[in-house]
């Protein structure tokens, strides 16, 4: 895991017992971690258009969990802050948004929106066949 924040303090203020005193700590600058990243989901790289929209809508839920502003196709869930919990609830609302079942385990093979996304389209039913 990586903070989002870094706060360089002189030194941490303590308690009168030698702990850190969290509640004299102060708050991160919002937005002064790194620069934002941008989605780049479904960037023709020639998994045609249904692998691009589920990306789109995979890094959509990735953002609302993680509560960033963009997120890298190929970025890792936990590089960009999530957690356990978080990746928890991520899933809970990919496989409520896809209507699928998807096991936390695919994430074995690459947490990242691409990754996911194509996993969600393989176990999405395939399209009826459209008659002329």
């Amino acid at each position: 895991m990586r903070p989002s924040a870094y706060v360089v303090l002189p030194e941490l203020p303590l308690t009168r017992n030698g702990k850190v005193d969290k509640d004299r700590l102060p708050a991160p600058v919002a937005g002064a971690a790194s620069a934002p990243v941008h989605i780049a989901a479904g960037d023709g790289d020639g998994d045609g258009p249904e692998l691009a929209a589920t990306e789109r809508r995979v890094a959509g839920i990735w953002q609302s969990v993680l509560d960033v502003s963009e997120v890298p196709a190929d970025a890792d869930f936990f590089d960009l802050g999530g957690t356990s919990l978080s990746l928890l609830r991520m899933f809970e609302q990919v496989n409520e948004a896809f209507g699928i079942d998807l096991e936390i385990t695919v994430l074995i093979d690459g947490a990242t929106v691409r990754a996911l996304a194509r996993h969600v389209d393989g176990a999405l039913p395939a399209s009826p066949a459209l008659t002329g």
